[in-house]
This record gives structure tokens, C-alpha cells and sequence, in this order.
């Protein structure tokens, strides 16, 4: 996923892992885009070869630096 103003990626800081904050990075990152097991309406966004995701927590607050 690249960000088409700054030419940045969304992307891990660090070892993915819980907690791990989602960030712009400036190289690919790849992601794995998978329906949800329990509602195929929804889609997860996964760290290739992981269980770590992409989760708004805290019913999506906008706050920056999401983490995994």
C-alpha cells in the first residue's frame, strides 16, 4: 500500500510483533489480504507469514502510530 502523495509505504517498525507500530516506510512493504474467518464481508490486513494484523483498537480511534 503506497501512500500516492508522499511515494511511502505502510509498513511494520521493527520485528512484527504485537504492539508494533504501524508506520510509513520508504521501501515495499508486502501485505497479505484475507477475508475474515468469522465475517467474509470483512477483510484482514496480515504480515506475510504471521497472525499479526492490522486492528483499529479502541473502536477505530484516529489516533497516529496504530499498532499491530
Amino acid at each position: 500500500m503506497q501512500n500516492v502523495g508522499t511515494g511511502q509505504f505502510l509498513g511494520v517498525e521493527g520485528h512484527p510483533q504485537d504492539g508494533v507500530p504501524v508506520v510509513a516506510v520508504n521501501h515495499p512493504f508486502h501485505w497479505d489480504i484475507v477475508p475474515d474467518e468469522q465475517d467474509s464481508s470483512t477483510l484482514r490486513v496480515f504480515v506475510p507469514g504471521t497472525n499479526q494484523n492490522i486492528d483499529l483498537s479502541d473502536h477505530g480511534n484516529p489516533t497516529v502510530r496504530r499498532s499491530i
